[in-house]
């Protein structure tokens, strides 16, 4: 089975080598933000060959009930890379 590991930055990806260091397991920066992630994992992916892909990282929340370090299961997700929803707001 070959898995494919992206994360957005070489700091994740060294840590997810050491814990699948020996393994057929292909690794990949992906850059940070969603957009940089697909232009790259897309490519990955028209090369063909993998049966999972794996993303990971380092993360943060805007919610304080997640605490650092804790592991989360995503099941949806909203874009927030430009912060936290300001609609309420006027915008200028």
């Amino acid at each position: 089975m070959r898995i494919l590991v992206i994360a957005a930055v070489d700091f994740e990806l060294d840590a997810a080598r050491k814990v699948w260091e020996g393994e057929s397991v292909c690794f990949l920066r992906g850059g940070v933000g969603a957009e940089a992630t697909r232009k790259v994992l897309e490519d990955a992916l028209d090369s063909g060959g993998f049966d999972r892909v794996l993303d990971i990282g380092i993360a943060g929340s805007y919610r304080p009930d997640l605490l650092p370090g804790a592991v989360v299961h995503v099941t949806a997700e909203r874009h927030a890379d430009e912060g936290p929803d300001d609609s309420s707001r006027q915008k200028v």
